[in-house]
């Protein structure tokens, strides 16, 4: 599998992006293109051979590699790619510790069964449930790490400095009540 990050064509990327996050989670896709050009923010597209297999969206810090979107083409899905893809994003960060949050286990949700699966994905490939929270534009989210401890101050510092200012990233402990850290 093979990983450019100097895109060329950016539509295979964005209708993937489209499809696979609700618009409630999405930011707008010319910030993710303008954005990708900074040092510390990556946007990458996976192929295998001439075969689209995915995106990953991310951004690191001194410590911390924060996977912001990862989605895999309906077209290989369940090819293993999806592990790959981690892989190669842990792989090419060994110093830092990678992060990522998805949709909590909400069992009145009407994708529960999809927020399952996703979740035992991530457990498979390595990840740790922290139960730690964090809040911004899309929702509350459920945070996952490759490693058990995690810097909270610099998760919720990335989000403010990803969004200019705007976004806080408040992190909530695993009861989801009480707040450990918001940059604001």
């Amino acid at each position: 599998m093979q990983a450019l990050n100097e895109i060329k064509n950016f539509k295979e990327i964005k209708k993937l992006y489209k499809h696979a996050f609700p618009r409630s989670e999405r930011v707008p896709f010319f910030l993710i293109k303008r954005f990708s050009k900074r040092r510390d923010i990556s946007l990458t597209a996976f192929y295998d051979g001439g075969t689209f297999c995915g995106f990953s969206y991310s951004v690191e810090s001194d410590t911390l590699f924060l996977v912001l979107y990862l989605a895999v083409s309906e077209a290989v899905r369940g090819q293993g790619y999806g592990g790959k893809i981690l892989t190669y994003l842990k792989d090419s960060h060994p110093d830092k510790t990678v992060v990522l949050h998805i949709e909590p286990l909400d069992e009145n949700a009407p994708n529960i069964d999809e927020r399952k699966r996703r979740l035992n994905f991530y457990l498979k490939n390595g990840f740790i449930n922290t139960g730690y929270f964090v809040e911004e534009v899309g929702g509350r989210f459920l945070i996952l790490s490759q490693k058990a401890e995690v810097d909270y101050r610099e998760y919720s510092q990335i989000f403010y400095k990803l969004s200019g200012g705007t976004v806080s990233g408040k992190i909530y402990s695993p009861d989801g009540k009480r707040m450990l850290f918001d940059r604001k």
